[in-house]
């Protein structure tokens, strides 16, 4: 028998709308410990505006990134993941452009290494 702890999913369009969706996306990782693993370390994840990205941008500022980090969302999506980083310390900052295209793949890494110094961590979410 099918688990009905969780109605089915299903939008006609895709990317699927995450306003939406019922019940909502778990982004937060409520009651997640960290074990401080990313302290002082630089991310880029890209597609971080929604979903599996913004779930890994959360669990990442957890986890204790830099105060300072990037992700890569598509031009006019980043809503709510900003909101998120100020609570562990992180400020996220976004770079509107979509993956399919390199050269913005370059500008992107060439942009956070420009403004942080380093790029240890990248998360390609793209979905």
């Amino acid at each position: 028998m099918p688990d009905q702890t969780v109605p089915p999913q299903d939008q006609d369009r895709q990317p699927g709308i995450e306003r939406k969706m019922t019940p909502p996306a778990g982004s937060r990782a409520v009651g997640y410990k960290s074990t401080h693993r990313l302290v002082g370390k630089v991310a880029l994840i890209t597609g971080g505006d929604s979903g599996i990205g913004r779930a890994v941008a959360v669990a990442f500022a957890k986890e204790g990134l830099t105060s300072r980090s990037c992700i890569s969302a598509r031009k006019g999506t980043m809503r709510k993941t900003p909101d998120y980083g100020p609570r562990r310390g992180v400020r996220f900052q976004s770079i509107p452009g979509g993956v399919t295209d390199p050269g913005f793949c370059r500008k992107a890494v060439e942009t956070v290494i420009g403004r942080l110094g380093r790029l240890d961590i990248l998360v390609n979410n793209a979905a």
